[in-house]
């Protein structure tokens, strides 16, 4: 099921997304840890059909850590823009900072040159955003 309800998950299947792994550091604080062997996993990790794990990779470390055989997930269509989305109000190191600015330069910046492209001669009227694509 997609973008459904919340339901356990083995950990043994899941995998990190390469492409967050490229940008933030997975592993979790102790304080997580602990956190996560006193109450468990509390905010379910949002995981793709192929169980590549979107957002969650500290909860799911730290899951892992302490012996944790599943975890809640809800089950997500997977695009690199919802790792970043995900990402958003965490705190960052500055050079996931920067990272995450050079994953969203290369995610944005074809529309980005197909809008230049459309707009040559006619202004920006009538000229398509990311809001409206």
């Amino acid at each position: 099921m997609i973008n459904g309800q919340v339901k356990p998950v083995d950990v043994a299947i899941l995998r990190e997304s390469s492409f967050s792994a490229g940008i933030y550091d997975h592993e979790p604080p102790p304080d997580l840890v602990e956190s996560i062997r006193v109450h468990g996993v509390l905010v379910p990790l949002w995981v793709a059909p192929d169980n590549t794990v979107i957002a969650g990779h500290r909860r799911l470390r730290a899951a892992k850590a302490i012996g944790l055989k599943t975890v809640p997930a809800v089950i997500r269509e997977y695009f690199d823009v919802l790792v970043l989305e995900s990402n958003r109000y965490r705190r960052k190191t500055a050079s996931e900072m920067l990272r995450e600015g050079e994953a969203l330069e290369k995610l944005f910046k074809p529309a980005a040159k197909e809008r230049q492209r459309l707009s040559k001669g006619r202004g920006r009227k009538g000229v398509p955003t990311l809001a409206t694509p």
